[in-house]
């Protein structure tokens, strides 16, 4: 239960900072929202699975191969969920729908990540 708690801290905090950098950028981008949320995740991603690593799965051998795929995914799926909560919820705030889409998304990776590792 250890790591599950260490994992959720982590990604709160990098959650944050995609929160902040997604809310700022929002007003800036022209484009859909959808590619928006991708790009943001994708270097998210990339820099949580480097710190995951020496973090909680410090252990676990041929780390990056395993989660390949996952890492590839995760901004895909966490763009589509924002993308299927955004037409299918109207009238609430952008972040808060954001917010439901990731964390259903961050469950998700978790407990495939500890299937694989």
């Amino acid at each position: 239960m250890n790591q599950v708690i260490k994992y959720y801290f982590i990604t709160i905090i990098f959650y944050i900072i995609e929160l902040l950098v997604f809310s700022f950028a929002i007003n800036l981008w022209q484009g859909n929202l959808f590619w928006l949320n991708l790009i943001i995740r994708f270097l998210i991603v990339i820099f949580f699975a480097i710190f995951i690593r020496k973090i909680i799965f410090y252990e676990a051998e041929n780390f990056y191969r395993k989660i390949f795929i996952l890492l590839a995914l995760n901004p895909l799926i966490a763009s589509l969920f924002l993308k299927l909560f955004i037409a299918s919820i109207s009238g609430l705030n952008i972040l808060f729908v954001k917010f439901l889409a990731d964390i259903i998304n961050s469950l998700l990776f978790y407990l495939i990540l500890k299937k694989v590792t």
